[in-house]
């Protein structure tokens, strides 16, 4: 999503996975307490509740099954996170 949004004025951020970041946008463009909300995680995990549990609303606004190549589609849950908790 970073890549293919690298010319857009939205802002877009990675979330980090650790205590230090693993690749450059986790590094260049994380999610941090000063990231204005409402924001839309993009999600391709099934496992969203370490993310989701930091916030006080979650609204899941869509479920997608998006092409990914010659393989199988890969499923996508797109959920409106607001009222950030913090760490």
């Amino acid at each position: 999503l970073l890549y293919y949004m690298r010319g857009e004025p939205t802002p877009v951020r990675a979330w980090r996975s650790g205590p230090l970041p693993l690749d450059h946008y986790e590094l260049t463009r994380p999610f941090s307490d000063a990231t204005e909300t409402p924001v839309l995680l993009v999600s391709l995990r099934e496992d969203r509740a370490r993310i989701t549990s930091r916030f006080a609303n979650a609204e899941t606004m869509s479920d997608e099954r998006l092409p990914a190549g010659l393989g199988t589609p890969r499923p996508v849950r797109y959920i409106r996170l607001d009222g950030w908790r913090g760490n």
